[in-house]
Order: structure tokens, then C-alpha cells, then sequence
């Protein structure tokens, strides 16, 4: 379970020192998701590139424990032996032995989830799972370690689900975009271990909640995915979740997955780059220069871990932060001419097999169109785009896949 800790002063002395180091994971794609038992022993989901690894030592070393074909999203343990792992695909991992071997457990969920997105343990017992970012919306539960599963059809309250997070054994939240698809993003409430839900939903179209986080279990965080010209926001909730704001972060648009904060006062959002609060969001500033960030773990008072093309921790040692690779997920999207008539061409490209939604907004973020919706394999593909009904005018395409998303503008005539 991803514990909760609590709320401690860090002392000037530590907060001057502490800083994202990267550590020794091997660089990936994209890590979509970890897990720490405690500040020295962890996993680590490797996303595409299909690995697990493992440290004993607060990330010095990593040990590649498990290698497949799938897409991993999601990692959680129950006990220093029990684990689970998520995948975008039918599979569903998991570990009796501390992730030394993983099964394919799959055949124990009925019907069988299209991908895992999020998972939170409770207790030893407990754990809930959701899925899927690309559609449709469901969440799986277990209540004796993982030997079976209930399986909860979420549709009616939500289009797609990303992450889910519990702060006590009766209360939790599941997270991700609302229903119908272009009507806002969704944060799903529980005070009853999932046996009913309540819908908070944001009223800008086509967004997502895309990871929670929580330092307390009073304070909690949602990471607000917002469309190309928006400004940058994230939602937040003083109460347990009973009440939210969404509160700005910049002006000026940033692609957001991750949400992070160690206390009141000291936060991260980001995922082509990170920003920083220091002043319980009162202002943010860019520290950390890298890429596709996904995941936060505060492991204590003062450290914490995160996803990206590596695994970077946040801590008081004198380590040097190294710099990111160069090389990045090749997800792009063109639309060609540009200015465009009566009819265009679509250009994607993507670097792994991949769910992918690909759609139309004008310059407000209203979604005009959803121009495809399902599953491409790696390499190019085009399409054919009939613009007739369009006026005049700049307008953009964005395409969310497994890896992240790609955006482009272009005019019409």
C-alpha cells in the first residue's frame, strides 16, 4: 500500500540540501508506475519496454526482475511478498515471492479488464484497480489477497478511468475523464469500500484527472491533463475529498500526468517538465528538466520518488542530478497542407503498438471530432480528413496514446 505519512517539519537544513537525483534504473521509454514499501526497497514498472525492476537500496541498484511483451502501467504490493502488476493489455501479473517470478493471473477477473491503469492497496487483503485511459471505465476489487476479484462496470459515471487512490479502508477515489467523453474530467468518491460512487466533474471539456496523491489523507491532489492553449491547473481537496478546487498553476499551457506533495507547503506537477511549488501552490517554477514524468511516491517526511524515462528521487544526498537522455518517445502528428481546403492529411507516427485516440479541437478546446479510436500498431499511418464542414480558421489535432500524447495546429481556408 502506498502508505500514508505524517505530516513532519522538514528542517531548513535538509530542505536546502534536497534535490531530484537520477538514479541507476536503466533509461526506458517511459517508467509508468512504482511502488516503495519503505524508503530503500521498490519496483518499478518499465511501461512499454516491458520490464520490472527492483532496488534494495533506495535506488544505488536496480535488478531486472521480470521481462514480457506487454505494456506495464501499474505496479502495487500488498505485502513485502504480494504484488500486482497492470498491463494495457488482458494480462494481469502477479508476484508470491517478493517479484523474484510473476503469473499471469488474468483468468481470476471476469470479464476480463482491456488494461490496469491504477492500483492502491488497502491492507494486506484489500486492493482496487482501474482502467482504462482509452475506455471504458471499471474498476476490479479484491478483498482476500488477490485469489479473486469483483468487477465493477463505472461507465455510467465515467468515460475512462487512469488512477485510484484510498486514504482509509472504507474511503477512495477513482480518477480520469467524465461521461459523456468531451464533458470534463472525473474524480469518483467512496465512503463504503466501493460499494457506491459519487462524481466530482470539472466543467472544461475533453480533460482528465490522470494521477491522486495524498501527503495526509486530508490533503489530496489531482493532476489535471488539460488541451494545448489552456492555461495549467490542478485540483485539490482540504477535506478528505468531500469538497474540490481547481486552482491554477500557470498561465501559460503545460502537459500535466504527475502530481506530488510532500507537504502543505512543497509540491510537483508536470510531464514533459516538472514544476515546483514551495508556497502550497501559490507559485510554481520549472526544477527539474526531463520527460514524461507519470508517477509520485513521498517514501518519508523528506524523500520522495518519481517516474519519467527514469527513476529520479528526491532526497538530501550529495549526488550530481544528471542531465535527461536525448532520446524520446517518437509520437507525432501532422496535418498537411497547412493552410488545409476542403481536404487534408493526417500523418501519426507512433514508436510502440498502442490504443490511440486521435481528435479534432478548435482554438477554445471544444472537441469537434474523434477521428480515430483503437488500437494502431508501431510505424506510420495516414489518414484522409474531410474538413468541408469547417470554417476558416486554426485548429488542432491531438493524438493520446499508451506513451503519452502528440499535438499539432494547422489552419483551414
Amino acid at each position: 500500500m502506498r502508505h500514508l505519512l505524517p505530516l513532519l517539519l522538514i528542517c531548513s537544513g535538509v530542505a536546502a540540501h534536497a534535490q531530484w537525483i537520477t538514479t541507476s534504473a536503466p533509461i526506458a521509454g517511459r517508467y509508468d508506475d512504482l511502488f516503495f514499501l519503505n524508503p530503500d526497497t521498490g519496483w518499478a514498472a518499465g511501461g512499454g519496454d516491458g520490464y520490472i525492476i527492483r532496488t534494495y537500496n533506495g535506488g544505488d541498484s536496480w535488478q531486472t526482475v521480470y521481462n514480457g511483451p506487454d505494456y506495464l502501467r501499474s505496479i502495487e504490493f500488498l505485502t513485502p511478498q504480494l504484488g500486482f502488476c497492470g498491463t494495457l493489455s488482458e494480462t494481469f501479473l502477479r508476484t508470491t515471492d517478493g517479484g523474484d517470478t510473476w503469473e499471469d493471473i488474468s483468468a481470476l477477473l471476469s470479464p476480463t479488464p482491456t488494461g490496469i491503469c491504477g492500483l492502491h492497496a488497502v491492507d494486506e487483503q484489500t486492493a482496487f484497480g482501474v482502467g482504462v485511459w482509452s475506455q471504458p471505465a471499471y474498476i476490479v476489487h479484491t478483498t482476500d489477497g488477490g485469489q479473486s476479484w469483483s468487477h465493477y462496470d463505472a461507465s455510467a459515471l465515467a468515460s475512462a478511468l487512469v488512477d485510484v487512490y484510498f486514504v482509509s479502508a472504507d474511503t477512495g477515489f477513482a480518477a480520469g475523464r467524465a461521461q459523456p467523453w468531451n464533458s470534463g474530467a472525473v474524480i469518483l468518491r467512496t465512503v463504503d469500500a466501493g460499494a457506491s460512487w459519487h462524481v466530482y466533474q470539472t466543467t472544461t471539456s475533453a480533460e482528465y484527472i490522470w494521477k491522486i496523491q495524498s501527503h495526509d489523507g486530508v490533503h489530496l491532489y489531482g493532476a489535471i491533463v488539460g488541451l494545448p492553449g489552456e492555461s495549467t491547473r490542478y485540483l485539490r481537496s482540504n477535506d478528505a475529498g468531500v469538497t474540490w478546487q481547481v486552482l491554477p498553476v500557470s498561465n501559460s499551457y503545460h502537459y500535466v500526468e504527475v502530481i506530488g506533495f510532500l507537504n502543505e507547503q512543497q509540491g510537483w506537477t508536470g510531464a514533459e517538465s516538472l514544476l515546483e511549488t514551495q508556497d502550497g501552490g501559490a507559485s510554481w517554477q520549472q526544477v527539474f528538466p526531463g520527460y514524461a514524468y507519470d508517477r509520485f511516491q513521498s517514501v518519508s517526511a523528506t524523500e520522495a520518488y518519481l517516474t519519467g524515462a527514469g527513476i529520479y528521487k528526491y532526497s538530501d544526498a550529495s549526488t550530481v542530478v544528471s542531465t535527461e537522455p536525448s532520446t524520446k518517445p517518437r509520437e507525432t502528428v501532422r496535418v498537411s497542407p497547412d493552410p488545409a481546403g476542403s481536404t487534408a492529411r493526417l500523418s501519426l507516427s507512433i514508436s510502440r503498438s498502442s490504443q490511440a485516440v486521435v481528435e479534432l479541437f478548435d482554438l477554445q478546446g471544444k472537441r469537434l471530432s474523434r477521428l480515430h479510436h483503437g488500437h494502431l500498431p508501431d510505424g506510420d499511418h495516414q489518414f484522409d480528413l474531410d474538413l468541408t464542414d469547417l470554417s476558416p480558421g486554426r485548429y488542432y489535432v491531438m493524438m493520446r496514446t499508451d506513451m503519452g500524447r502528440a499535438v499539432t495546429s494547422f489552419s483551414k481556408e
